[in-house]
């Protein structure tokens, strides 16, 4: 679709639902560059920068439970959003990983979308050496063991709780390359 691959073009036609999620009554509507000032401020109060978030994530409208709503957003490998703002989480359907392909052999691995932006961040040079997986829920293990397989060198960088002790006792055993970060 023009407008999906522009996403600077304009319109006056109705713009369509790019996911319809029926489960929990999200419908994505619109899908832009971050532009909303309330996003940018919730980047700057988060320490992420704009060009970072940018890079990976989209300014994402919908409606839920017939409430129209924006947030920042990161789509997965199937199509759905993982969706953030100041005031909550969310997502859409179908729930999935992001695996994020730069071309490289080397693969950076974290829970959630704001690990991952809080990292590149902190190293933006990580981009040009690093391929990028985001489980997006740890319950996603199991898909992720198989992806880190193609790569020579796996950094975890999982959160530093239980869960996150666990997914990593999880990963390791299915790459001799993984590194607990």
């Amino acid at each position: 679709m023009f407008f999906e691959q522009n996403p600077t073009s304009f319109s006056f036609q109705q713009r369509p639902v790019l996911c319809n999620d029926n489960h929990n009554g999200i419908q994505i509507f619109h899908a832009r560059p971050i532009l909303h000032y309330g996003l940018l401020q919730y980047l700057f109060e988060r320490r992420i920068s704009i060009s970072t978030a940018s890079a990976i994530c989209m300014e994402v409208h919908y409606l839920n439970n017939g409430r129209r709503y924006f947030a920042i957003g990161l789509k997965n490998v199937s199509g759905g959003w993982e969706l953030r703002n100041k005031y909550y989480k969310n997502c859409s359907s179908p729930k999935d990983i992001t695996h994020i392909k730069n071309g490289n052999k080397k693969l950076i691995v974290t829970e959630g979308v704001f690990d991952l932006l809080s990292l590149l961040s902190n190293n933006e040079i990580l981009e040009a050496e690093y391929d990028f997986l985001v489980l997006n829920s740890t319950s996603f293990v199991l898909k992720a063991t198989k992806i880190i397989q193609d790569y020579l060198t796996i950094n975890l960088y999982l959160d530093n709780d239980g869960n996150g002790k666990r997914t990593t006792q999880k990963m390791m055993p299915h790459s001799t390359n993984c590194l607990d970060k």
